[in-house]
């Protein structure tokens, strides 16, 4: 045999050889080797991508909660159940005389959470972010298993904080309004325009002879809003009410000074529910820059000098009926107005005063609300 020919003996039976070998191992189940990367891929499908599955769903599932939490508390004005101050056409009151009535928020977005979130066990908010507190979770397949935190954190394009921005607004509306009487004239003053009378979606304009108002108020942040929150974007809108009730009498009305050479004339409209009245007059023109507000407070910075500058008061007892010659220093009910004639030496006519009067019933005084200036010349007339 030649040296080729010995050479494609040895191939055909190299090739034989290898075809047995594959045959017996066929037979015997031994597996090929694994191709590399396959099992981490696997992996990643049956477990990870699982899991990023199930957190998408759950972020919507949370986004839709929170969306709605924050709906339902504001047309409740925040609150979970009731107000303590009770309610005005089932409008929720935040306060009660001097009594206010804030809403838990924490409290409430908390129990909201608990039942449109379970399992979460534990719900805050911290700005626009919301988040929870979830348990722990594993997905298990034939690859391995995968465990991953449920809790959550993601911004609700919403803050609760804006409440306290409402309670701040709030209080100065009530605190500003509530002592005088011409209500409407100082909301329309103090209110800002996004505060609108009456329930939310009413055409309801200022309630007449009523100081319990309900509000409805548009919030700066806009929400989805419609089947499955993707409709359309509208602003939430808050749902409270407050109570006016004056705790001071109310301001005196229609106050006028005229001078004459010998004293002062001051009237102004009787009131009622007035037990007494008081006169107020004053050169210290820094003072009439304080008002409105209580008589101690807009006198505080008159000087203890009364060659700088001086404040007087005369309190006035009910007045008698009227008559044709009136005395200095005796009140008069004439034609449903209060006429009260003051004298005193330290009004002089070389420098400008100011008058004003306030009403006390109960041992309470009204604000001091406005004052009428007059430069004393024979038959001036105050302005």
């Amino acid at each position: 045999m030649n040296r080729q020919g010995a050479l494609v003996h040895w191939i055909l039976l190299g090739m034989f050889a290898a075809l047995a070998v594959f045959f017996i191992a066929a037979r015997a189940g031994v597996q090929a080797p694994a191709i590399k990367g396959e099992w981490a891929l696997q992996f990643l499908n049956e477990n990870y991508l699982e899991a990023q599955k199930e957190q998408l769903q759950m972020e919507i599932r949370v986004r839709n909660a929170g969306i709605e939490i924050a709906r339902e508390l504001a047309g409740q004005g925040g609150f979970e159940s009731a107000s303590t101050c009770g309610a005005v056409d089932d409008v929720s009151l935040w306060n009660k005389e001097e009594r206010w009535c804030w809403p838990d928020l924490a409290g409430a977005v908390n129990a909201k959470a608990q039942e449109k979130l379970l399992p979460f066990i534990q719900f805050g908010n911290k700005g626009t972010i919301f988040f929870g507190k979830g348990r722990e979770k594993t997905i298990k397949s034939p690859t391995g298993k995968y465990t991953y935190d449920t809790s959550f954190s993601l911004d609700l394009g919403y803050s609760f904080d804006e409440y306290l921005l409402l309670e701040e607004t709030a209080r100065h509306l009530v605190d500003t309004c509530r002592n005088t009487k011409n209500l409407i004239v100082c909301l329309e003053e103090t209110k800002k325009k996004e505060w609108e009378y009456g329930k939310c979606g009413s055409l309801e304009q200022y309630p007449a002879n009523s100081r319990l108002l309900a509000f409805c108020i548009q919030s700066v942040y806009d929400l989805p809003f419609g089947e499955e929150y993707i409709r359309s974007f509208q602003a939430v809108h808050y749902q409270i009410a407050l109570d006016f009730a004056n705790t001071l009498p109310f301001e005196v009305d229609n106050l006028g000074v005229q001078s004459f050479p010998d004293f002062y004339e001051i009237t102004f409209d009787a009131d009622p529910a007035a037990e007494k009245y008081r006169i107020y007059y004053t050169n210290w023109g820094e003072a009439v820059n304080n008002a409105p507000g209580s008589p101690p407070e807009i006198f505080s910075t008159v000087p203890s000098n009364e060659l700088l500058g001086f404040y007087g008061k005369i309190e006035l007892e009910q007045p008698t009926e009227c008559a044709f010659q009136k005395e200095a220093g005796k009140a008069y009910l004439c034609e449903g107005k209060i006429v009260y004639r003051v004298q005193d030496s330290r009004i002089t006519p070389d420098r400008e005063f100011w008058f004003a009067a306030t009403t006390l019933s109960q041992n309470k005084e009204s604000l001091l609300v406005r004052f009428v200036s007059v430069l004393p010349t024979p038959n001036g007339i105050g302005s």
